[in-house]
């Protein structure tokens, strides 16, 4: 319930669609990375607009590096953590698992080096039904947190809803469409 109007100088968005120059850093011929422009516009936008949560999307747009070296993962990571600390903002890099595991597998978490999870602090992921529309965060690592916490909302009347802030209709509506597929879902298995 709050107007776009209202947002005004508090949720800035920037969208880099359709630029080249996008990686954070790019790494020499030692395999140390260097900070690009991009790193220090992005600082300096952050900084200006005092900014406390920023989300960087994605990761295949912001580092050229080799997904799958360990050491230059956890060096980007590190730049990662050095913008933090620079600009005082939660820094959180948005990715995509790999198409190849299913969740509950290894892997399924990330694409890439296993220091894509090592590095970081935190991870979660976003699953999306596709049939319901119900998408389910899960906190899979917590540094400072208790991990596995699950959260679960849904698109609805354009904006992501917890299904107990629904209106009592919409909740009742969405209920019998879980049960009517769960109740689907075992007449097929049978």
């Amino acid at each position: 319930d709050i107007a776009m109007a209202e947002l005004d100088g508090h949720l800035h968005l920037v969208s880099l669609r359709g630029e080249l120059d996008n990686a954070l850093g790019t790494f020499d011929a030692k395999g140390i990375l260097r900070p690009s422009t991009m790193f220090e516009r992005i600082a300096l936008a952050i900084e200006k607009t005092r900014a406390h949560l920023v989300f960087l999307d994605n990761v295949g747009h912001l580092f050229t590096g080799n997904e799958n070296d360990r050491g230059q993962v956890t060096q980007f990571v590190n730049l990662l953590n050095r913008l933090a600390e620079r600009t005082g903002a939660a820094i959180i890099l948005l990715g995509h698992p790999s198409k190849a595991s299913k969740p509950g597998e290894r892997g399924h978490d990330y694409s890439g080096s296993t220091a894509w999870l090592n590095a970081v602090r935190s991870q979660f992921n976003i699953e999306h039904d596709l049939e319901t529309d119900l998408r389910r965060l899960t906190l899979g690592k917590a540094n400072y947190a208790q991990k596995g916490s699950v959260a679960e909302f849904r698109w609805h009347d354009f904006a992501f809803w917890m299904d107990e802030e629904l209106p009592d209709d919409t909740a009742a509506e969405y209920a019998a469409l879980a049960k009517a597929q769960s109740e689907n879902a075992l007449f097929l298995r049978c």
